[in-house]
């Protein structure tokens, strides 16, 4: 292999592993149940987040804004007085080029209540309000090392999770595209927005998310610390249903989209020349 062949693929694997790194929590470093005493498999929370749930019927069904994921291999419990902490391998980054400024996102199994059940394709909006059901969280916290902890202290809406871009209870099975649970959803957007609205509209305000609550690392601490990246997430206290954790994907710099297209087309002008 030739020294411009060599810097090709150097290229090429680095950028890659800049741009595609495993985004999900990795491993659960500590788990107290607290009070409860069902939905205590702590390894669920790990990996990506489920896209599918049961319909408790007919088999599986996907994850949409009107049905969250409910079952004990999909959803983790905390009690009160109890606690967990996950960790991640590759260090989630306070990088100014995720959207909107989150750099993690927290998956619940909040779901909007339809008002077209069991079709569960309109969101409910009485009085220009929806009800959310499900999703409690403790507080959160995260930290660089495990040992020192910040709190976070400004959190915006939980957005339901949708696992698909499609309004279909099968969408897992017709082959529809997934969201992005690696992109959250527009803070600025308020619970309220989704009020009335059919599942497809909603699904214009994810903009290819699927859903979760956003942090960002440069809000801590009531404002008062930024942190350039962090390891660790401690969840403490009532949880009902934590279904995972996300780093956020940031929105790679042309630069950098550049280097991996000049490496690939390196890679294949080396081919057509052999």
């Amino acid at each position: 292999m030739n020294r411009m062949m060599l810097c090709s693929v150097c290229v090429v694997v680095l950028c890659a592993q800049a741009v595609w790194a495993d985004p999900w929590a990795d491993t659960v470093v500590l788990y107290n149940p607290g009070d409860v005493t069902n939905y205590t498999n702590s390894p669920v929370v790990l990996g990506e987040p489920t896209r599918t749930t049961s319909d408790g019927l007919k088999g599986s069904e996907s994850v949409r804004m009107t049905v969250g994921p409910w079952q004990d291999s999909e959803i983790l419990k905390i009690g009160n007085g109890g606690h967990l902490v996950v960790s991640f391998d590759s260090p989630v980054k306070n990088d100014p080029l995720n959207p909107f400024g989150i750099d993690l996102l927290v998956f619940t199994s909040a779901a909007f209540m339809s008002s077209d059940w069991p079709a569960n394709k309109t969101i409910d909006g009485s009085g220009g309000k929806v009800t959310v059901f499900g999703g409690a969280l403790g507080a959160i916290s995260v930290s660089q090392d495990g040992l020192n902890w910040h709190q976070v202290t400004s959190l915006g809406p939980i957005f339901p999770m949708h696992g698909y871009l499609s309004d279909e209870a099968d969408a897992y099975a017709t082959g529809a595209t997934p969201t992005d649970y690696t992109r959250p959803v527009d803070p600025s957007l308020s619970l309220n927005d989704f009020a009335g609205l059919s599942l497809a509209e909603a699904l214009s305000l994810y903009n290819g998310s699927g859903g979760g609550l956003g942090i960002d690392l440069s809000n801590l601490d009531g404002g008062t610390i930024t942190l350039s990246s962090i390891s660790f997430v401690k969840i403490e206290g009532y949880t009902n249903s934590l279904a995972g954790f996300a780093d956020v994907a940031a929105v790679p710099e042309p630069a950098t989209m550049a280097l991996v297209a000049c490496g690939l087309a390196a890679l294949a002008v080396r081919r057509r020349s052999r």
